[in-house]
């Protein structure tokens, strides 16, 4: 977001430095760049500027830090109990799994793709109707078949940012194709990902819709009812919001999983000035990393326990590996030790053998 940007800018203004500056003396005076920074909070304060707003300030500065490969440069710890606390404004949480797994239990298959399509890749609920098949590309990554998944950020491909749907989640949606395609649809690239729940293919109906971010966040909203997983509140705040949730999910799993911060912004399709700036990850670079996160965000006990063996028998064989590793290097160590242990007896002969003679040639 811009504002990053600008909470940047305030701080180098107030310093008196450059970008390159600022990297330098982190570099080379830490401790330095700590008092500036608190010196800097304690102005902010003073103008009236609220806990969260100073942080998002701090924030900024970590980001050109991060992006120079100096993040461990400054005592963050030590700084964040310096800072004022933020005033919590989102109380809500991420559903659990166990949640998910009861809705997914209510849901139909349309329904079922959606939740897990918003599950694994961490997408708005307005950007679903702006998605066409062709923006769902199959990849294999170490024995694995998941999706890439190209995000227009309004309508039409203008501008777009990309993000990955678990195995689980990719499977959701081929069955939920192969239903439509049951029913007589014609899927093309440009076929809506997810369509309005009745659709005809007489003529008179023409081809089928996209659904609306307000009929999906409808029926999401009456799925949580169905399964039992809330009431109506009469206008006061739920727990878990019933589809920004699945997007909280995803950030909050991923980091579980340990992605970095700015790799989940990247992937929740955040623009931040900062980031664009310093920082531009590969697209395999965010693929290495939303692996890493796959088990987190599949929602399935059955294929969460098969991701969970597998992980088990790659530890299992990077083990038995270690150990052949550690296993030759000792023959090699043994083998040269027999090596200089066969020299010294050579030596040793040689030497007996040569005191013999001088004891022959004295006489």
């Amino acid at each position: 977001m811009e504002c990053y940007l600008k909470k940047l800018k305030l701080f180098l203004r107030f310093v008196g430095m450059n970008p390159e500056e600022v990297v330098d003396i982190a570099e080379k005076n830490p401790r330095e760049l700590e008092r500036l920074l608190l010196v800097f909070v304690e102005w902010l304060k003073d103008r009236g500027v609220s806990g969260s707003t100073i942080r998002q300030h701090v924030q900024a500065i970590k980001h050109l830090l991060v992006m120079n490969d100096l993040e461990s440069a400054l005592n963050w710890e030590k700084l964040s109990k310096l800072m004022p606390k933020a005033r919590k404004i989102g109380l809500d949480r991420a559903p659990t799994k166990e949640e998910i797994r009861k809705l997914l239990e209510y849901a139909d298959i349309r329904l079922k793709a959606l939740i897990l399509l918003l599950c694994s890749s961490g997408i708005r609920i307005g950007s679903v109707e702006h998605l066409r098949w062709k923006h769902v590309k199959p990849v294999e990554y170490k024995g694995q078949r998941f999706a890439k998944l190209i995000v227009p950020v309004s309508k039409g491909d203008s501008e777009a940012y990309i993000t990955f749907i678990t195995p689980e989640a990719y499977q959701a949606l081929l069955e939920y194709r192969r239903m439509r395609e049951a029913e007589g649809e014609k899927i093309t690239p440009d076929s809506p990902l997810i369509r309005v729940m009745k659709w005809s293919k007489s003529k008179a109906k023409g081809k089928p819709l996209p659904a609306t971010s307000k009929t999906l966040r409808n029926e999401l909203h009456r799925l949580w009812e169905r399964a039992g997983l809330r009431e109506k509140s009469g206008g006061k705040p739920h727990g878990v919001k019933a589809v920004h949730g699945f997007r909280k999910f995803f950030a909050t799993r991923l980091e579980n999983a340990g992605v970095g911060r700015l790799i989940v912004e990247i992937l929740l399709g955040h623009r931040i000035s900062v980031i664009s700036n310093y920082f531009k990850p590969s697209e395999k670079e965010l693929l290495k990393a939303y692996t890493k996160a796959i088990q987190e965000l599949t929602i399935s006990e059955v294929l969460e326990s098969k991701a969970e063996l597998q992980r088990r028998l790659e530890e299992r064989d990077r083990r038995i590996a270690r150990m052949e590793e550690e296993y030759l290097a000792l023959q090699t160590k043994l083998s040269e030790m027999e090596k200089e242990l066969s020299k010294l007896k050579n030596l040793l002969m040689k030497h007996r053998r040569f005191k013999k003679k001088s004891k022959r040639e004295g006489r």
